[in-house]
This record gives C-alpha cells, sequence and structure tokens, in this order.
C-alpha cells in the first residue's frame, strides 16, 4: 500500500524531472523590444492580398517618424511566416522589385510605402489573414521596435 507522502514525493519528482530539459531542447526566447515612439505616426496602412494564393502579399503605409536616427532594417506581420523590405529599382534598363538595404530613418521625415515604390512584402501569408480584416504589423530597428500598427486587409481586386 502507498502512504499519501509517499505519492505525493513521487508526483513532485516526476514534476520537476518533466520540468527540466536539456539546453539543446529549450525554446529561445523572442527579443525584448524597446518603447514604440509614442509620436510615430502611421497613416492609410494596408495589407493587399494576392491575387494566387501561396503568392506574396504587400503592405504599404505612410510613416512620419519620431525618435532618434536608427536604420529600419526588419519587419514582421502576425499571421505571416516572413516579412522583408522591398524596393523598386532599375536593374540594366529593367524596373524590378528586390529586397533593400536597411533604410535611415531621420526624427520628423516621412517616409512613404507604396505600390512602385518601398514596401514590405509578406511571404507564407496564414489563412486568419482575411479581407476585412486587419494585420499587425511591426517595424524594427535591430532589436528596437521603431512602430506597431494594424494595416487594414484588402483583398487583390481592391485599390491599393
Amino acid at each position: 500500500m502507498t502512504t499519501p507522502w509517499k505519492l505525493a514525493l513521487a508526483l513532485g519528482l516526476a514534476g520537476i524531472t518533466a520540468s527540466c530539459g536539456s539546453p539543446e531542447s529549450e525554446e529561445k526566447e523572442a527579443p525584448v523590444f524597446t518603447k514604440v515612439p509614442a509620436e510615430t505616426q502611421v497613416q492609410n496602412a494596408r495589407l493587399i492580398l494576392p491575387a494566387v494564393s501561396g503568392n506574396p502579399a504587400a503592405v504599404y503605409f505612410d510613416m512620419t517618424y519620431v525618435g532618434d536616427d536608427v536604420s529600419l532594417d526588419g519587419a514582421s506581420v502576425e499571421g505571416a511566416e516572413r516579412t522583408e523590405l522591398h524596393e523598386h529599382a532599375m536593374v540594366d534598363g529593367m524596373a524590378r522589385m528586390q529586397e533593400m538595404d536597411p533604410l535611415p530613418l531621420t526624427g520628423g521625415n516621412a517616409y512613404n510605402f507604396e505600390p512602385g515604390g518601398n514596401h514590405l512584402m509578406v511571404f507564407g501569408v496564414g489563412d486568419d489573414l482575411q479581407a476585412g480584416g486587419t494585420a499587425r504589423v511591426t517595424l524594427t530597428a535591430g532589436d528596437a521596435t521603431v512602430a506597431q500598427f494594424d494595416a487594414e486587409i484588402r483583398g487583390a481586386g481592391e485599390a491599393r
């Protein structure tokens, strides 16, 4: 017959053993971002869904950046696999879209992310991102958050 204290000890040890993992199995914590400048304003934010499922979406917006001078070097969209900063450039006499270098941001300046210019390309768009909803967008400089905002989700045929 098992006494109550032996059962409690066995369950306690099992819990301690289960909560201990090898360093390889531990998940890395997400980076902790610094404060988002409250004065930074983002307007006209919209995520345009692809016409063909599986293709990337695009995010366009207008931003007036307020904060220390930084280089915008990353972005993410909740519900998507990855997001890249893109630009249109002339290469060998042809206009083409490409991943862009970090974009220097200066406090007080306005930046437009628009069709035919700088924009965000969103890959692996999840099923939860549907026209009529919103998508949470985060812009980063290193491990600091530059801006977080909601973008209206529009279908491929809707106004950009």
